[in-house]
């Protein structure tokens, strides 16, 4: 029987306090890579975005379809 190699992974951790007072966890494989995702949050948090959404993209492509794909119904007189 084959035997799996066992992957040793390491992550850099980091959580990003959020002004409602909720918090953000980021990631990254590098220290310099969670670097830029902890400036990028503080940029988009500072910029009034919402980057705790819970929206699925189940729920956006829906949202998509509506505004621009689906077919207004137009009654005829």
């Amino acid at each position: 029987m084959a035997s799996k190699a066992k992957k040793n992974y390491t992550y850099f951790t980091k959580e990003v306090q959020l002004p409602d007072g909720t918090r953000k966890y980021l990631r990254g494989k590098t220290q310099e890579e969670l670097d830029e995702k902890v400036l990028q949050v503080q940029i988009l948090v500072k910029a009034g975005v919402d980057v705790c959404s819970e929206e699925t993209f189940g729920h956006l492509a829906q949202m998509w379809f509506d505004i621009y794909k689906k077919p207004i119904s137009v009654k005829k007189a």
